[in-house]
């Protein structure tokens, strides 16, 4: 789908012009191999501050083991349960061609979501209030750059949010919450 539109919006801009298409296509080469070289840059750094990382984790467990009490907390549970490995598994597992780019309300996202929301599961994660099995479902419209809930939406009452004038994609964001031991009114919220 982008491939042909963009060489229609390429051709447009270009006047049809061969030669400006061809300096395009010179520009387009240039700018994917200075994005390669970005990449290839965050990698890098992704390894030192890995390295870095795991020095620092060994700190975090010897400090944690010695300052660590007989009844477990929530954080500390959750602290001692993330590795860098399993970290960087599940980040492969989410990036991967399974989920077919994750674009909003395709399948992909769909099976994104559901993926979030069972690891939460899984680890005992407890669902943000107001969520549908941990789901917070809204809709979105990218032409127009709306986002409304869908209970909001009444053909009846509004003519700026009804259903058919505005191009509505199905979503969802996956939202949790993780109350503070130490400090019971202090939360960290997963979305």
């Amino acid at each position: 789908m982008h491939g042909p539109m963009s060489m229609e919006m390429l051709s447009y801009l270009c006047d049809d012009d061969p030669i400006k298409i061809s300096e395009s296509a010179l520009i387009a080469e240039k700018a994917l191999l200075a994005r390669i070289s970005l990449w290839d840059g965050i990698e890098n750094e992704i390894k030192i501050k890995k390295i870095i990382m795991k020095k620092l984790n060994i700190l975090i467990l010897i400090l944690s083991i010695s300052v660590s009490c007989s009844q477990e907390n929530n954080s500390d549970k959750y602290a001692e349960s993330i590795t860098s490995k399993e970290l960087s598994e599940l980040l492969y597992e989410f990036a991967s061609d399974e989920f077919e780019g994750r674009n909003t309300g395709e399948p992909g996202q769909k099976l994104a979501v559901n993926f979030i929301r069972d690891f939460y599961k899984a680890n005992d994660i407890v669902k943000a209030d107001n969520t549908e099995d941990y789901f917070q479902k809204f809709l979105v419209d990218f032409s127009e750059k709306l986002v409304a809930n869908p209970n909001n939406i009444n053909p009846l009452e509004s003519s700026s949010i009804d259903e058919e004038n505005i191009d509505w994609v199905k979503t969802e964001n996956v939202a949790a919450i993780i109350e503070g031991d130490v400090y019971p009114n202090e939360y960290i919220v997963l979305t």
